[in-house]
């Protein structure tokens, strides 16, 4: 009776192991269309950025439990999108899951993605894993987000100048986007949080040799609690910078703030203009009379801004122009009379001009530029074939 006892026990307790699911080790393969055929433009770079997380993840019956990029369990009917971005105008998510598969030697996460008509039915493919490998994978990938963390620490250009040392975490062999891995679908988002970027670009002259270059920026750092910059007192949270082909020196970089304060504004200008005191002033966007004709002359522009000329250095900082003060136009007739020092306006007449309409600004979102003369030259030449950062846009 004893044995019989026993032998029914040992049946219940192989019955409910059976019954009872292992909890398996998963890791991202790649993500493909429902139907398997081609995609391309900002939905193929979508789905690289999915397959580009690096997710790892265990599954044990209906609970899912990720380990990296973030850490959270959660249960299979409560997994609804896979970044949990939301657009802007619609709310709708942008991938929505609406089913998990799993085979034996496959994982399928299952999403629609609101970024294409037609359709738009993916999936993220995991493959198994040993639990060893995966725990060491997963130890691998934080310690190097715990790194590069360690290595973002502010550029400090209170001189004013590129003699500066490349920021160790703008390198080539880094992954920058291991810090955030989904930033296009905030970005597709409307999603203001951290933005990196670490590329290669070239362009020619015409009838010169092709010239190649490094381009890396940061944005939005404050969101992960880290300051990209500084100059002086004032820190700044979006940095781009462009470095010579071997990354052994800066060529030109760009630091930018949103809606800071007038006072700061003339407080940063008063320390430029103190620094390159025996720099060359040029004007763009301010109130200016070309000709001795007053019709030729021009309102405040929906910019304005200074550059000192400074040897083989430009700094340039550029303020948007608040919509009362851009809307007024001319404020109290003052203006440069340009055409009365045949376009070699001295310092002095720029910056009076200049301080007043400081003056006006409450806020303003603003960029600061630092570019060797010898580069601006060659962004700027009209014989310019190929591309170049965007960040570069309003530099003159």
């Amino acid at each position: 009776m004893k044995k019989l006892l026993l032998l029914s026990l040992g049946i219940l307790f192989l019955k409910n192991a059976i019954g009872q699911e292992v909890e398996s080790y998963w890791k991202t393969d790649n993500v493909t269309r429902i139907d398997n055929k081609e995609i391309w433009g900002v939905t193929l770079s979508y789905m690289e950025m999915l397959a580009n997380m690096q997710i790892h993840l265990t599954k044990h019956g209906d609970l899912l439990k990720f380990s990296f990029p973030d850490q959270q369990e959660i249960k299979l009917s409560q997994f609804k999108s896979i970044t949990n971005c939301r657009l802007k105008q619609s709310g709708e998510l942008l991938d929505s899951v609406y089913a998990v598969e799993s085979e034996p030697e496959k994982l399928k996460i299952m999403f629609h993605y609101a970024g294409r008509d037609g359709e738009n039915r993916f999936a993220v493919n995991l493959l198994p894993i040993e639990s060893g490998v995966y725990f060491k994978e997963v130890e691998k990938l934080r310690n190097e987000r715990k790194k590069l963390l360690e290595l973002l620490v502010p550029l400090d250009l209170s001189g004013l100048n590129l003699s500066l040392p490349i920021p160790s975490y703008f390198n080539p062999s880094l992954n920058l986007d291991i810090l955030n891995p989904i930033q296009l679908a905030e970005d597709l988002c409307d999603i203001e949080k951290l933005r990196t970027e670490s590329t290669r670009f070239d362009f020619t002259i015409k009838g010169e040799k092709k010239y190649e270059f490094n381009h890396y920026a940061i944005q939005n750092s404050a969101s992960i609690g880290h300051v990209a910059a500084k100059i002086g007192n004032l820190n700044f949270d979006n940095l781009a910078l462009v470095t010579s082909s071997d990354n052994s020196y800066a060529e030109a970089l760009m630091v930018s703030k949103k809606q800071l304060d007038g006072t700061s504004i003339q407080a940063l200008c008063k320390l430029i203009n103190a620094k390159l005191i025996n720099a060359k002033i040029e004007k763009h966007g301010l109130p200016n009379q070309p000709t001795d004709d007053k019709r030729s002359l021009f309102n405040i522009a929906s910019s304005f801004g200074l550059k000192w000329i400074d040897g083989n250095i430009i700094v340039e900082i550029v303020i948007q122009t608040p919509k009362e003060v851009y809307q007024n136009k001319i404020d109290e007739n003052i203006f440069i009379e340009s055409y009365k020092y045949e376009d070699n306006v001295p310092n002095d007449v720029i910056l009076k001009v200049f301080n007043h309409y400081l003056s006006l600004v409450k806020s303003s979102d603003i960029k600061i530029y630092i570019v060797s003369k010898e580069f601006g030259a060659k962004i700027t030449s009209d014989e310019l074939s190929g591309s170049k950062p965007s960040f570069l846009g309003e530099f003159r």
